[in-house]
């Protein structure tokens, strides 16, 4: 006999394969995405939603002036909705009480001569 028949027979049988998942993430890595997502979604809302807050709560809010008696500024306090109704009714504040707000004026309407040159030439 030869020393190849004397070996022991080698079974070439395929182990059996685990179906892998679709997408390849198991319960750890969506643990992980929470434990990464929810602090920058905390962060982003502190960062946005304060100045928008803040915004919204001052716009309710008169301007704070100077005190005739001691020259010092005073807070303006709670104006409510004075503020937007003047800023739909375009209507602005005198010392005779209010008045309609002048229109803005621009280079062209108030007849100064504009910055560009002009496409007449002689």
């Amino acid at each position: 006999m030869s020393a190849l028949t004397d070996l022991p027979s080698i079974s070439r049988e395929p182990k059996p394969v685990k179906p892998r998942k679709k997408g390849g993430l198991n319960e750890a890595h969506g643990r992980w995405a929470f434990y990464l997502i929810v602090p920058t979604g905390i962060l982003l809302a502190v960062v946005i939603g304060y100045p928008v807050v803040s915004a919204v709560i001052m716009s309710f809010q008169k301007d704070a002036g100077l005190d005739k008696a001691t020259g010092l500024f005073v807070a303006g306090g709670f104006a409510g909705v004075a503020n937007y109704a003047h800023w739909f009714l375009q209507q602005c504040t005198t010392a005779a009480g209010t008045a309609a707000c002048p229109r803005a004026t621009s280079a062209r309407s108030s007849g100064r001569p504009s910055a560009t040159p002009s496409s007449s030439r002689s």
